[in-house]
């Protein structure tokens, strides 16, 4: 890799995408893993929201402030690894 003309331009490392631009060196994340984040949070035909969330009024459980199972709890930590390695 490399500024010059018959330099690559682009390489792959550990499937992390690695460009050679003018003026930086560009990473880029495995494209699956956030394709596996989407499929396990069932996020497929989810759709954006204009506003991140909502204010719950003090005292107020949230309907889904319920303990993980053990199961649950694993598949969540998986998840959360996997957003950290991105």
């Amino acid at each position: 890799m490399g500024p010059d003309a018959h330099d690559v331009k682009a390489i792959t490392i550990l499937n992390r995408i690695v460009e050679w631009k003018e003026d930086c060196i560009c990473l880029e994340a495995d494209p699956r893993h956030v394709d596996m984040i989407i499929q396990d949070l069932e996020l497929k035909t989810a759709n954006g929201v204009t506003t991140p969330g909502e204010h719950v009024a003090r005292g107020k459980e949230e309907e889904n402030d319920v303990e993980l199972g053990p199961e649950e709890a694993t598949h969540y930590r998986s998840i959360a690894a996997r957003a950290n390695y991105l």
